[in-house]
């Protein structure tokens, strides 16, 4: 079993990763901060500070902390499906 590394994140459980709000097209949403508690098709639940936020897949730019000093920016876009759909969807990378 591999790691979580910038390839394999997108068909990764996301789950406990840290995660930062970069952009979204709700200003209130940007630079939102915590741990993805729980994900449905369109949305992240996020724990910040005891408090729980939900962010749109699709509105959003992300990044996730994947190890202590790599981080890795993904558009909401590509993430917008059901969790046990997205592991088993192969993705096009352009890099």
């Amino acid at each position: 079993m591999t790691g979580l590394n910038e390839r394999n994140i997108l068909t990764h459980e996301l789950i406990g990763l840290e995660v930062e709000v970069s952009n979204d097209t709700n200003p209130y949403n940007i630079n939102i901060r915590g741990t993805v508690i729980d994900e449905t098709r369109n949305t992240f639940l996020i724990n910040v500070n005891g408090k729980t936020k939900r962010i749109i897949k699709k509105d959003a730019i992300l990044r996730f902390k994947i190890s202590e000093d790599k981080i890795v920016e993904v558009d909401g876009r590509i993430l917008v499906s059901r969790p046990e759909d997205r592991i088993k969807k192969r993705i096009k990378r352009g890099w």
